[in-house]
């Protein structure tokens, strides 16, 4: 948030649920350059996600703003 570069990136954490205040789910993604994750097994509804990053010692950031999306 200051601006300052992030040099011990370890990979993210992806936080979800089927409410934007109760997001109870989460995967992590290995890998500070890793880009895009699937997640499976969602059955249909509106999902909400949020991203953090998580270091090399695995302390996980604050999450990002959270975004919605409807599965069919």
């Amino acid at each position: 948030m200051d601006g300052t570069t992030l040099s011990d990136i370890g990979g993210y954490r992806i936080v979800y649920g089927t409410s934007a205040t109760n997001l109870t789910q989460s995967v992590d993604v290995s890998g500070a350059s890793t880009t895009s994750r699937t997640i499976t097994g969602l059955v249909p509804g509106t999902y909400y996600f949020a991203v953090m990053t998580v270091n090399l010692s695995g302390v996980a950031s604050n999450r990002s703003n959270v975004a919605a999306t409807t599965v069919q």
